[in-house]
């Protein structure tokens, strides 16, 4: 089984994209946080395939977060997910290895789409 890992602190949207994605991947198991500290939990105690996830957030931020998969969980496949984009986000997450970034709002078929590529291709 596979198992995608949903981090904002927005919660009504991680509610709504989990269940979004809960309905396109019934084989996958969905995980959801709303802050990287809790995220690291998830990943230190599950096995993870995908990970998606916000930059801004409380307690630790997403870049927190992508250093810590980097760093202990190099394989995982990453999509970074902002409303706040900019040459300096950009930088710094190309620094850390990532390029695979959505610009909320974005269309949740786009996001399916890009997850079974991801997904699939890298099996």
């Amino acid at each position: 089984m596979k198992n995608i890992l949903v981090v904002d602190d927005e919660r009504m949207f991680l509610m709504s994209l989990a269940e979004g994605l809960m309905q396109s991947f019934k084989e996958f198991k969905i995980f959801t946080a709303e802050n990287g500290e809790y995220a690291m939990r998830v990943l230190d105690s599950n096995s993870v395939n995908l990970l998606l996830t916000d930059l801004q957030m409380p307690v630790k931020d997403g870049f927190d977060l992508l250093r810590h998969v980097r760093e202990f969980f190099p394989d995982i496949q990453v999509i970074v997910m902002t409303a706040y984009i900019n040459e300096d986000i950009m930088g710094r997450l190309k620094s850390l290895g990532f390029s695979e970034i959505l610009e909320k709002p974005f269309d949740l078929e786009d996001l399916i789409g890009k997850i079974r590529r991801m997904i699939y291709e890298n099996a």
